[in-house]
Protein backbone atom coordinates (compact mmCIF):
# COMPACT_ATOMS: atom_id res chain seq x y z
CA UNK A 1 0.00 0.00 0.00
CA UNK A 2 1.12 3.23 -0.80
CA UNK A 3 2.29 6.23 1.46
CA UNK A 4 2.51 8.96 -0.53
CA UNK A 5 -1.05 10.87 -1.15
CA UNK A 6 -2.15 11.68 -4.62
CA UNK A 7 -0.98 15.53 -4.87
CA UNK A 8 2.70 13.98 -3.50
CA UNK A 9 3.09 11.70 -6.15
CA UNK A 10 1.63 15.18 -8.32
CA UNK A 11 4.19 17.48 -6.75
CA UNK A 12 7.20 14.78 -7.36
CA UNK A 13 5.78 14.62 -11.00
CA UNK A 14 5.52 18.25 -11.76
CA UNK A 15 8.82 18.85 -10.33
CA UNK A 16 10.52 16.44 -12.24
CA UNK A 17 8.42 17.21 -15.32
CA UNK A 18 8.06 21.04 -15.17
CA UNK A 19 10.12 22.20 -18.45
CA UNK A 20 7.48 21.01 -21.35
CA UNK A 21 8.74 22.97 -24.08
CA UNK A 22 11.01 22.39 -26.61
CA UNK A 23 11.22 18.56 -25.22
CA UNK A 24 11.44 15.94 -27.74
CA UNK A 25 9.42 13.20 -26.45
CA UNK A 26 11.00 9.54 -27.24
CA UNK A 27 8.88 7.38 -29.64
CA UNK A 28 10.07 4.38 -31.07
CA UNK A 29 7.05 1.77 -32.64
CA UNK A 30 9.68 -1.32 -32.67
CA UNK A 31 8.89 -3.46 -30.26
CA UNK A 32 12.59 -4.96 -29.52
CA UNK A 33 14.04 -1.44 -29.50
CA UNK A 34 11.11 -0.14 -27.29
CA UNK A 35 12.83 -3.09 -24.86
CA UNK A 36 15.99 -2.34 -25.22
CA UNK A 37 15.79 1.20 -23.85
CA UNK A 38 13.22 -0.46 -21.20
CA UNK A 39 16.71 -2.22 -20.50
CA UNK A 40 18.58 0.90 -20.32
CA UNK A 41 16.37 2.47 -18.19
CA UNK A 42 16.79 -0.55 -15.85
CA UNK A 43 20.09 -0.65 -16.00
CA UNK A 44 20.35 3.25 -15.05
CA UNK A 45 18.35 2.77 -12.08
CA UNK A 46 19.90 -0.53 -10.81
CA UNK A 47 23.15 1.52 -11.13
CA UNK A 48 21.71 3.95 -8.93
CA UNK A 49 23.70 1.61 -6.05
CA UNK A 50 20.31 2.09 -3.56
CA UNK A 51 19.10 -1.30 -1.89
CA UNK A 52 15.49 0.30 -1.94
CA UNK A 53 15.10 0.12 -5.90
CA UNK A 54 13.53 -2.70 -7.10
CA UNK A 55 12.89 -2.78 -11.33
CA UNK A 56 11.51 -5.46 -13.39
CA UNK A 57 10.30 -5.31 -16.95
CA UNK A 58 6.91 -7.30 -17.66
CA UNK A 59 5.35 -9.51 -20.63
CA UNK A 60 3.24 -6.43 -21.12
CA UNK A 61 6.64 -4.19 -21.64
CA UNK A 62 6.51 -2.19 -18.80
CA UNK A 63 9.21 -1.12 -16.29
CA UNK A 64 7.82 -1.43 -12.33
CA UNK A 65 9.94 0.06 -10.25
CA UNK A 66 9.43 -0.83 -6.66
CA UNK A 67 11.02 1.95 -4.55
CA UNK A 68 10.30 0.46 -0.81
CA UNK A 69 6.54 0.69 -0.58
CA UNK A 70 5.82 3.01 -3.37
CA UNK A 71 5.65 2.16 -7.20
CA UNK A 72 6.10 3.96 -10.67
CA UNK A 73 5.74 2.41 -13.91
CA UNK A 74 7.50 3.46 -17.66
CA UNK A 75 6.06 1.93 -20.65
CA UNK A 76 5.42 2.79 -24.27
CA UNK A 77 2.12 3.99 -24.98
CA UNK A 78 0.22 1.44 -27.34
CA UNK A 79 -1.32 3.86 -29.95
CA UNK A 80 1.60 6.57 -29.96
CA UNK A 81 4.59 4.85 -29.16
CA UNK A 82 5.33 7.47 -26.86
CA UNK A 83 7.34 6.76 -23.83
CA UNK A 84 6.18 7.18 -20.62
CA UNK A 85 6.52 7.67 -17.28
CA UNK A 86 3.12 7.00 -14.99
CA UNK A 87 1.80 6.72 -10.92
CA UNK A 88 -1.53 6.72 -9.67
CA UNK A 89 -2.91 10.20 -9.71
CA UNK A 90 0.13 12.11 -11.63
CA UNK A 91 -1.08 13.76 -14.79
CA UNK A 92 0.56 12.07 -18.12
CA UNK A 93 4.33 12.38 -18.22
CA UNK A 94 6.20 11.80 -21.52
CA UNK A 95 9.96 11.23 -21.28
CA UNK A 96 12.40 12.69 -23.11
CA UNK A 97 15.55 11.90 -21.35
CA UNK A 98 16.17 8.80 -19.71
CA UNK A 99 17.72 11.05 -16.73
CA UNK A 100 14.23 12.07 -16.36
CA UNK A 101 13.88 9.17 -14.94
CA UNK A 102 16.69 8.55 -12.92
CA UNK A 103 15.45 12.03 -11.39
CA UNK A 104 11.76 10.73 -10.70
CA UNK A 105 13.43 7.61 -8.82
CA UNK A 106 15.77 9.95 -6.79
CA UNK A 107 12.86 12.07 -5.74
CA UNK A 108 10.96 9.45 -4.67
CA UNK A 109 13.38 7.70 -2.66
CA UNK A 110 13.69 11.56 -0.69
CA UNK A 111 10.56 12.05 -0.46
CA UNK A 112 10.65 8.74 1.28
CA UNK A 113 13.52 9.12 3.65
CA UNK A 114 11.91 12.42 4.66
CA UNK A 115 8.65 10.28 5.49
CA UNK A 116 10.50 7.93 7.57
CA UNK A 117 12.72 10.43 9.24
CA UNK A 118 8.62 12.13 10.50
CA UNK A 119 8.02 8.57 11.32
CA UNK A 120 10.38 8.18 13.77
CA UNK A 121 10.37 11.43 15.80
CA UNK A 122 6.04 11.06 15.83
CA UNK A 123 6.89 7.64 17.32
CA UNK A 124 9.81 8.95 19.88
CA UNK A 125 6.65 12.36 20.50
CA UNK A 126 4.33 9.18 21.15
CA UNK A 127 6.68 7.44 23.25
CA UNK A 128 7.37 10.63 25.19
CA UNK A 129 3.88 11.72 25.31
CA UNK A 130 2.70 7.84 26.91
CA UNK A 131 5.69 8.05 29.22
CA UNK A 132 4.37 11.44 30.24
CA UNK A 133 0.53 10.95 30.74
CA UNK A 134 1.46 7.54 32.63
CA UNK A 135 2.92 9.49 35.20
CA UNK A 136 0.52 12.25 35.27
CA UNK A 137 -1.71 8.96 35.89
CA UNK A 138 0.13 7.81 38.40
CA UNK A 139 0.48 11.11 39.64
CA UNK A 140 -3.53 11.35 40.21
CA UNK A 141 -4.35 8.18 41.60
CA UNK A 142 -1.78 8.83 44.12
CA UNK A 143 -3.62 12.58 45.16
CA UNK A 144 -6.78 10.85 45.24
CA UNK A 145 -5.88 8.31 47.72
CA UNK A 146 -4.41 11.16 49.59
CA UNK A 147 -7.08 12.45 50.16
CA UNK A 148 -9.36 9.64 49.66
CA UNK A 149 -7.37 8.59 53.54
CA UNK A 150 -7.99 12.17 54.38
CA UNK A 151 -11.84 12.49 53.43
CA UNK A 152 -12.82 8.73 54.65
CA UNK A 153 -14.21 8.63 51.23
CA UNK A 154 -15.07 5.23 48.59
CA UNK A 155 -13.84 6.44 45.04
CA UNK A 156 -13.56 5.07 41.75
CA UNK A 157 -11.20 5.68 38.36
CA UNK A 158 -11.62 5.66 35.11
CA UNK A 159 -8.99 6.47 32.84
CA UNK A 160 -9.89 8.21 29.54
CA UNK A 161 -7.84 9.00 26.71
CA UNK A 162 -7.89 13.30 27.71
CA UNK A 163 -8.15 12.73 31.07
CA UNK A 164 -9.31 10.42 34.45
CA UNK A 165 -12.93 10.76 35.84
CA UNK A 166 -13.08 10.60 39.03
CA UNK A 167 -16.20 9.38 40.83
CA UNK A 168 -16.55 9.89 44.72
CA UNK A 169 -19.18 8.51 46.51
CA UNK A 170 -20.68 11.10 48.83
CA UNK A 171 -23.74 8.58 51.08
CA UNK A 172 -25.14 5.21 50.02
CA UNK A 173 -27.15 6.87 46.91
CA UNK A 174 -25.13 9.45 45.63
CA UNK A 175 -21.95 10.41 44.08
CA UNK A 176 -19.87 12.98 42.05
CA UNK A 177 -18.01 12.53 39.28
CA UNK A 178 -14.92 15.23 38.56
CA UNK A 179 -13.16 14.90 35.10
CA UNK A 180 -9.52 15.66 35.52
CA UNK A 181 -7.63 16.44 32.35
CA UNK A 182 -4.13 15.49 32.53
CA UNK A 183 -2.92 18.41 30.35
CA UNK A 184 -4.19 20.05 33.64
CA UNK A 185 -4.31 17.97 36.30
CA UNK A 186 -2.38 19.78 38.93
CA UNK A 187 -4.63 22.75 39.28
CA UNK A 188 -7.71 20.58 38.88
CA UNK A 189 -6.70 18.17 41.91
CA UNK A 190 -6.07 21.30 44.23
CA UNK A 191 -10.13 21.72 43.68
CA UNK A 192 -11.46 17.98 44.91
CA UNK A 193 -10.96 18.58 48.12
CA UNK A 194 -12.86 21.59 47.91
CA UNK A 195 -15.59 20.54 45.46
CA UNK A 196 -16.33 17.32 47.70
CA UNK A 197 -16.87 19.67 51.02
CA UNK A 198 -19.29 21.96 49.51
CA UNK A 199 -21.45 19.19 48.42
CA UNK A 200 -21.42 17.24 51.91
CA UNK A 201 -22.57 20.70 53.41
CA UNK A 202 -25.22 20.81 51.01
CA UNK A 203 -26.49 17.04 51.49
CA UNK A 204 -26.04 17.81 55.69
CA UNK A 205 -29.11 20.57 54.87
CA UNK A 206 -31.06 18.58 52.58
CA UNK A 207 -30.15 20.27 49.67
CA UNK A 208 -29.67 18.26 46.75
CA UNK A 209 -27.67 19.27 43.72
CA UNK A 210 -27.51 17.62 40.17
CA UNK A 211 -25.11 18.89 37.70
CA UNK A 212 -25.75 17.74 33.83
CA UNK A 213 -24.46 18.56 30.55
CA UNK A 214 -26.30 19.28 27.56
CA UNK A 215 -26.19 20.66 24.24
CA UNK A 216 -29.57 21.27 24.27
CA UNK A 217 -29.94 23.79 27.08
CA UNK A 218 -28.97 26.63 24.81
CA UNK A 219 -32.52 26.48 23.91
CA UNK A 220 -34.25 26.37 27.21
CA UNK A 221 -36.55 30.19 28.35
CA UNK A 222 -33.88 30.37 31.07
CA UNK A 223 -35.08 33.34 33.23
CA UNK A 224 -32.68 36.50 34.38
CA UNK A 225 -33.16 39.09 36.46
Amino acid sequence: MSRFRVFTIKKIFANVFKNKEGRQIICVEDKHEQKRILTEIKELLDNLDNQSIRSDITREMQLIVDIKRERFTVYFINKTNFLRAHDYGAEESFIADYQEIVALAKQYIAKIAEQEKREVQNSKNRIKNDKLKELKHKAIIAKIEEIAAEEKFEYMIEPMATKMKISIRLDKNDYMEIDIHYSKFQEMLMQVTNAYHALMKLKENNISVKVKYSTYTCDFDWEQK
